[in-house]
């Protein structure tokens, strides 16, 4: 059975809706899915240029700006689905939207997510940049994480610590280049499950406030910048834009630091 598409749309996979096409795509459901793609893709790529062999990997596509002439590639969107759980422990496809997990958590009085409540994308997104906010980031509650080698089609299953979390960055996103992340393992600690809630919903209203999402946007898209990493004679006169809380700055005084040392 084929899985790869030609010139699929773009547009349809951005929360920007803009974007061209893309020569090639693979909409993995499963890991099969993408094993088989894969192989096709093989194949298919014996034929082109070393130019056209390129590969982009997908997520939500809740941080993604496509170039109106689109991708002369190949694009793979991951979306590899399912929640299970066994007592604390919680392991999801790398294409589970993140709310789902969220939401799981809730119905299941699980606690380690409550920042997270209202964030757009999927478990893998998350994974690679280290999704965080409001004091909370995604590495604190990763178990393990396995991934798939694009060339060998080998399954490589890392702990928290070797997948090299750092701030809004990851092995994934700083140096693995050819694997495509499948599954993650979590551990969280039961709750009150009204508590949970409540911080949820919180968290939820805050974004909706922040970055309505009916409209086409990309929420948040500026990191902070360490204040350790600023000039001396600087300090002084910034030190008005320090944010203690990594999640409930304003965007103004971001963008602020962000142009002058970003």
């Amino acid at each position: 059975m084929i899985k790869i598409q030609r010139e699929v749309a773009l547009k349809d996979f951005s929360n920007y809706k803009i974007g061209g096409n893309a020569s090639y795509f693979l909409n993995a459901g499963t890991k099969e899915d993408l094993i088989e793609g894969l192989k096709e893709w093989k194949e298919i790529s014996k034929d082109l240029s070393e130019k056209r062999k390129k590969i982009f990997l997908l997520g939500g596509g809740t941080n993604i700006l496509f170039p109106d002439d689109g991708f002369d590639g190949l694009v793979i969107k991951n979306s590899i689905d399912g929640i299970s759980l066994d007592q604390d422990r919680v392991t999801a496809g790398a294409g589970t939207l993140f709310s789902n997990l969220v939401a799981f958590c809730v119905n299941n009085s699980l606690s380690g997510l409550e920042w997270a409540g209202g964030m757009p994308g999927t478990v893998g997104g998350a994974i690679r940049g280290n999704a965080g906010a409001f004091g909370g980031e995604t590495k604190d509650n990763v178990l393990q994480v396995t991934s798939l080698n694009l060339d060998t089609l080998e399954e490589i299953t890392r702990d928290g610590k070797e997948c090299q979390f750092s701030y809004r960055n990851s092995i994934f996103k700083k140096e693995v280049k050819n694997e495509i992340i499948v599954s993650v393992v979590f551990s969280f600690s039961k709750g009150s499950q009204e508590k949970i809630k409540e911080q949820v919903l919180k968290e939820v209203e805050f974004r909706q406030k922040k970055h309505p999402l009916e409209s086409p946007n990309l929420g948040s898209i500026f990191k902070n910048v360490p204040f350790d990493s600023i000039p001396q004679t600087c300090k002084e006169e910034l030190s008005q834009y320090v944010k203690n809380d990594p999640g409930r700055g304003s965007f103004g005084q971001a963008y602020k630091l962000y142009c002058q040392f970003g």
